[in-house]
């Protein structure tokens, strides 16, 4: 959680803010942007929640798209993930009216669906999919969806599913749903938002995506995409829109997320590629929930971060095993790079705020990007002048 240190910096008194991890800080590992048969996976949800508790994930989002017609379950098994439907949506079979053909933007009849209960309690019992596929204490699984009717894909987890009512949540809208996630305890970020890496007015000048969480600093949908015309992944990744956002002043985290649309790990669209680690007390919505809103997380590919701790006026980082370590603050600008698993920086006391990247030169897929390494983003610590207030969206 956020916390808060009065202290001396080399060259002035400062308030360090920021989420810091203890070494035995309880991690859990996280996915919140993948995609099931209900938009435009191939996998049902309950065969998602197979696949990644195998892998060690402990926590799941499946946030399906809100803009397919078809949200039960079963016309998109034959989505071929290139944008094609290879053969007629199957039948729905029973239920209270047709639905549309399985095309995206087909219809706006998207709800949001509760993974600890069967979909009869939520106002579908002519679905037989099983839809109760969190485990307590094993496996969380937040409700949310992915929106692109405002024009940007945007990511929401933890939207509010009304456990005790008899029908199922429907999707609030494109003009009020950030504001009804985060009243609830969701986060609400932008999702692959490479494509701006260099236009920060398009976060900056619009006010409503001020009031978001944040932004997915690497999504390896983006970052396999490409392969071999983007040996080093760079499409995934989005450093330079995350600086100039923290350097205007506004609160904003970074997400690692696989954006999951198949099983098939040879597929750019498949699992494992990144994710988030989330430090939080426990599996319960709420501690993991509370874990993201105050930024108790890191953004991975596979670089594991074990410590973030700030001793005396140092901010230090142990990551095992990374074999280069990056401290960026205001601009972008390096303030410190070594080769190394564990590093410190001592503060000057006007760097505006300081993250951190870790990274190693393991190959994932050295044929097809030799250029790829693995890393982890640790999020942003602020480093406050005196008399300065917090930044933009972030509360103490």
């Amino acid at each position: 959680m956020l916390e808060r240190y009065e202290i001396s910096a080399r060259d002035a008194d400062v308030a360090v803010v920021g989420a810091f991890l203890d070494p035995d800080a309880p991690g859990h590992k996280a996915n919140l942007h993948c995609h099931s048969t209900h938009s435009d996976g191939q996998l049902s949800p309950a065969e998602i929640a197979e696949l990644y508790a195998a892998e060690g994930y402990s926590i799941l989002c499946i946030a399906d798209h809100n803009s397919y017609a078809d949200q039960d379950g079963d016309g998109l098994r034959d989505w071929n993930l290139d944008g094609v439907v290879t053969s007629p949506p199957r039948p729905r079979g029973e239920g209270p009216k047709p639905h549309l053909p399985c095309t995206e933007d087909a219809g706006r009849e998207a709800y949001v669906r509760d993974y600890t209960r069967t979909a009869a309690e939520q106002g579908r019992p002519w679905v037989d999919e099983n839809w109760q596929i969190a485990r307590p204490g094993e496996l969380l699984v937040l409700p949310g969806f992915e929106d692109h009717h405002t024009g940007p894909h945007i990511v929401a987890n933890g939207f509010p599913v009304n456990p005790g009512a008899g029908d199922i949540a429907r999707f609030k809208g494109t003009n009020d749903y950030r504001e009804v996630t985060q009243d609830a305890g969701g986060v609400v970020y932008l999702a692959h938002p490479h494509g701006w890496d260099d236009e920060p007015a398009f976060f900056l000048n619009h006010p409503e995506r001020r009031r978001f969480d944040g932004l997915e600093v690497v999504n390896s949908f983006l970052m396999r995409r490409g392969k071999q015309a983007d040996p080093a992944g760079g499409d995934g990744f989005a450093r330079r829109l995350w600086d100039a956002i923290l350097t205007a002043g506004v609160s904003c985290w970074g997400w690692g997320n696989d954006d999951m649309h198949t099983a098939d790990l040879t597929h750019h669209a498949g699992p494992f590629g990144a994710w988030t680690d989330i430090w939080s007390d426990s599996l319960s919505a709420e501690d993991v929930l509370a874990a993201l809103r105050s930024g108790s997380f890191c953004a991975s590919t596979g670089v594991t971060v074990s410590s973030l701790t700030l001793n005396g006026a140092s901010i230090a980082v142990n990551a095992p095993n990374a074999g280069r370590i990056r401290f960026v603050g205001h601009g972008g600008r390096t303030l410190l790079e070594a080769d190394t698993s564990a590093a410190e920086y001592c503060l000057v006391g006007d760097e505006g705020y300081v993250r951190i990247e870790c990274e190693n030169d393991n190959r994932r897929w050295p044929e097809q990007q030799p250029g790829l390494g693995q890393w982890a983003f640790c999020q942003p610590v602020w480093i406050l002048a005196a008399g300065q207030g917090m930044p933009e969206g972030l509360e103490e």
